[in-house]
This record gives structure tokens, C-alpha cells and sequence, in this order.
């Protein structure tokens, strides 16, 4: 098997794509794929950093640029896959203050942090707004 062939395997196994309905509930959201005439996938489940005891919980916006893992099925085109993450780029670009080890939150909705120990902080310095 040749090196073309390999290619073309990954590219239809790690795709980019945008978000065009999310589920809540279920922790998944629909994808469409823009070199693929917006073919839509089916419901991708979302990959987080924690599910058990630390869960770390973030829906994509509609709209938002992500990366999928897409499962070989053939009988099922696009509809098993996993959102691995979100990219900038196109309408969503980096933030500004975007800089060498800098760590940026910017959400125009709710945070919640539960905690059942010790919240600290340590920091050289801390400003609030």
C-alpha cells in the first residue's frame, strides 16, 4: 500500500468541522464537514479531561471550528465519532492578550467550581473587576 492511500485513510479518520447542534444531555453535538458539501455526522460524543470524580463539563457553541475523530463504518458514514477539541481559526480567532505561557478564560455564561477540599490560590498577584 502506497503513501496516497494512507493519507486518504487519516483525513477521513481526523477531520475538521463545525458544530451545528448540540445535545446537553447527552454530552454530544452534530458536526458538519465543509469539504464534504456540509455533511452533517451523527451525534459525536465530546472528549473531556475528566468524567469520574474530577468532571470537567464544556459544550462547543454552534458554530465553533472542532476536531473529529470519525470511526470507520461504512454503513454509517459519519455518524460514529468523537469531538477531540476546538480550533482557532477562520471566525474565530485568538484572543488578544494571547501570549507565551499565558492560560486565557473568556465565557459570557456561567462557571461553576465545586469543590469538597481546599480551594487555593497562589499567585504573585491577583486583581479583581
Amino acid at each position: 500500500m502506497d503513501t496516497e492511500y494512507f493519507l486518504k485513510v487519516i483525513q477521513e479518520l481526523i477531520r475538521e468541522g463545525r458544530v451545528d447542534k448540540i445535545n446537553p444531555g447527552n454530552g454530544t453535538c452534530r458536526v458538519v464537514f465543509p469539504d464534504k458539501d456540509n455533511m452533517p455526522s451523527g451525534d459525536y460524543k465530546i472528549v473531556y479531561r475528566g468524567v469520574s470524580s474530577s468532571k470537567d463539563f464544556y459544550m462547543p457553541r454552534i458554530g465553533e471550528q472542532v476536531v473529529c475523530i470519525c470511526t470507520p463504518n461504512a454503513s454509517s458514514g459519519n455518524n460514529v465519532g468523537y469531538v477531540i477539541g476546538c480550533v482557532y481559526g477562520g471566525e474565530d480567532i485568538l484572543p488578544d492578550e494571547a501570549a507565551e505561557n499565558k492560560r486565557i478564560l473568556t465565557h459570557d455564561g456561567d462557571i461553576q467550581i465545586t469543590c469538597s477540599g481546599t480551594f487555593k490560590v497562589m499567585a504573585s498577584r491577583i486583581e479583581l473587576n
